[in-house]
């Protein structure tokens, strides 16, 4: 008699095996994304100078030449964050001096004298001393800067005050102004 074995090939296991590895592969993962944005905005430059009267002294209508004084102090700010190359010129306009009788020192008989310049931070800070301010001038340059910066000067104002003036108190406005 003959006995027969049999043999089986188990294959099942293993194609099933197989299934299941492709059946479990990674998940394709879900994604939103979030629009993010930041807003740098350039710092300012500004200029303060004395907003009280200043007075410039008495002189007698003998001596007919001239007057000065301390204006006070000039300070510019610069917070604009110049990388290099930066750049302002700080200006100064008056009005003719006038007095409550008709009489007039005009404007173009002021000089500005800017004095010393202390300041903070990098760059050449030159004075320009400027003559006649009837029109606007340019008083301090600040060149080469970089980063913040400020600079305080205090002006000596010098006044011609003509021969002919009439004699009273003499107002004028002197404004200040940088870019």
């Amino acid at each position: 008699m003959r006995t027969s074995t049999e043999r089986r090939l188990v294959v099942v296991p293993l194609v099933t095996g197989l299934g299941a590895l492709f059946l479990v592969g990674p998940s394709t993962a879900q994604a939103s994304p979030t629009p993010v944005s930041i807003t740098v905005e350039a710092g300012s430059l500004s200029i303060s100078a004395p907003t009280v009267m200043v007075d410039l002294g008495t002189m007698s209508t003998a001596d007919h030449t001239v007057i000065s004084g301390s204006l006070g102090s000039v300070d510019v700010v610069d917070e604009r964050n110049a990388a290099t190359d930066g750049q302002w010129v700080a200006s100064v306009v008056a009005t003719d001096f006038t007095n409550s009788s008709g009489g007039v020192i005009p404007a173009a008989a002021i000089d500005y004298r800017v004095g010393q310049i202390s300041h903070s931070g990098s760059g050449t800070f030159t004075a320009l001393d400027p003559s006649g301010l009837s029109t606007t001038r340019p008083v301090v340059r600040g060149t080469d800067l970089a980063g913040p910066n400020s600079a305080s000067w205090s002006p000596t104002i010098t006044v011609s005050v003509p021969s002919e003036s009439m004699a009273g108190t003499y107002t004028a406005s002197i404004t200040h102004s940088v870019s």
